[in-house]
């Protein structure tokens, strides 16, 4: 079973409802166990590449900005295999950081007459009584 590794807030995990379509597990929400009884049989081989075959990486091979999605910790050395999701690409291609630090940029036109009660000088400060 493959994870990608995300922010996932306070969840451990997010299971998609066309996964558990697919193997519809047995779910004893009582106990708090997954039992996967019901899998369907292409869940129950596996069709592993010989070693030779498989794409490792060496950490020599990372470069800065490099992002690093999963990691297996073997006996030998470090290995790790990343993936990300079409959706993920878009978002990444999609951000623009917002690099602005003039404050008026930050301010809704309608309000920029009053900018001065934005500024932290006057913010800091309770008006006169």
């Amino acid at each position: 079973m493959d994870f990608g590794v995300s922010n996932l807030s306070k969840n451990k995990i997010f299971l998609g409802f066309d996964w558990l379509k697919y193997h519809n597990p047995k779910v004893d929400w009582k106990e708090a166990k997954i039992e996967f009884s019901r899998c369907p049989g292409a869940c129950h081989s596996t069709v592993d590449k010989p070693e030779d075959e498989l794409e490792y990486h060496k950490w020599s091979e990372v470069e800065e900005g490099d992002k690093i999605l999963a990691v297996h910790i073997g006996p030998e050395e470090m290995r790790y295999r990343t993936y990300q999701s079409k959706a993920g690409q878009l978002a990444e291609q999609a951000y623009v950081p917002k690099t602005s630090r003039d404050l008026r940029d930050k301010i809704p036109s309608y309000c920029l007459p009053y900018h001065k009660v934005f500024e932290k000088e006057t913010f800091d400060e309770l008006p006169p009584q």
